[in-house]
């Protein structure tokens, strides 16, 4: 019994895929930014966009940059924390509160695997009106839902020691202008993808929430 309980768990084990992933740097060339960047990223140069990688590319999970009305965006090479090279998004009016979203959805058939992102202001004190949070494809919210915390090194908002698994994640970040700046930049978004298997999606036999780290994929099959 526990030869034939220990060959089930080892077999598990080994099926469970390795997520690849993309890291979306913000190093463009030519003409700025653009809204396709980081969109089914598969090579680490795409014309004149720039990529980090891990194990993989993301060729199954397309990006979309959400904004409000009469913003701009665009990439800042210094000035936010320690961070190089963010993207940042422009307000029109002083003093006035906008949201900026970023969406990653995966194609039927794959989950998006967000890891992490770095967030950094142009601030380092007096300003508390900077706040973010990360949503799943069911409208929860998974991390983050805080004010950013001031000063020159940037916060890592990390979804833990492995990625977590959604149809789709949304990044929103909402901060009030100032000084004519645009005052939060983001860089380093971490996320894979992983195909979708009958053990990933035993994560919904709980309820409505599809979401589960790595290792409570892993742990399926404890």
């Amino acid at each position: 019994m526990y030869r034939i309980l220990a060959a089930i768990i080892m077999t598990g084990l080994v099926a469970v895929p390795a997520a690849d992933a993309t890291e979306l740097v913000f190093d463009l060339a030519g003409g700025g930014f653009s809204e396709s960047y980081g969109d089914r990223a598969d090579s680490f140069v795409d014309g004149d966009f720039f990529y980090g990688n891990y194990l993989g590319w993301t060729p199954n999970v397309s990006v979309e940059y959400i904004e409000d009305a009469g913003t701009s965006w665009s990439v800042e090479g210094g000035g936010y924390g320690t961070l190089d090279n963010v993207l940042v998004l422009h307000g029109t009016e002083l003093d006035e509160e906008y949201t900026f979203t970023i969406k990653l959805r995966a194609d039927p058939g794959y989950l998006v695997a967000l890891k992490e992102f770095k967030l950094a202001t142009v601030y380092t004190s007096g300003f508390d009106d900077i706040k973010y949070n990360v949503m799943n494809a069911h409208g929860q919210i998974v991390a983050g839902n805080s004010t950013l915390t001031l000063g020159l090194s940037p916060e890592i908002v990390s979804m833990g020691s492995a990625p977590i698994l959604s149809r789709e994640f949304q990044i929103n970040v909402k901060f009030v202008t100032s000084a004519g700046l645009a005052p939060i930049g983001i860089d380093d978004l971490y996320f894979g993808q992983v195909k979708r298997r009958g053990y990933e999606l035993g994560q919904v036999k709980s309820g409505s929430s599809e979401e589960s780290s790595w290792s409570d994929v892993k742990g399926l099959f404890r």
